[in-house]
């Protein structure tokens, strides 16, 4: 009979700071291979996530056949997954046009 939920500790399971791709990449490998219905993600005690690994674990969490639920995430950490999950559309400081370009000499 299959587990139904899994519970994963990410501080204990990839560290205090989460920063590469592939350690997203390998939780998520090692998950595929569980016969859950439900993971969760628990952050307690994680102290930082680079946009990256947000990116990745996004990613993978989208491509999983369980429900994965995310807990105990610090605000820093939320905010980061808002970040990720809203990017604002980069404008332009300055409209570059070659007519305009005044070469300077030294």
């Amino acid at each position: 009979m299959p587990i139904l939920v899994e519970k994963i500790n990410m501080k204990e399971s990839i560290g205090r700071n989460l920063a590469l791709r592939e350690s997203a990449d390998k939780l998520f490998d090692s998950i595929d291979l569980l016969q859950v219905e439900e993971i969760v993600l628990d952050f307690k005690d994680v102290t930082s996530i680079s946009r990256s690994f947000s990116q990745q674990l996004l990613h993978r969490i989208t491509k999983c056949p369980a429900k994965v639920e995310i807990v105990n995430e610090s605000e820093d950490i939320d905010s980061m997954f808002y970040a990720v999950k809203n990017p604002k559309d980069k404008y332009k400081l300055i409209e570059f046009n070659e007519k305009e370009v005044i070469p300077f000499t030294f």
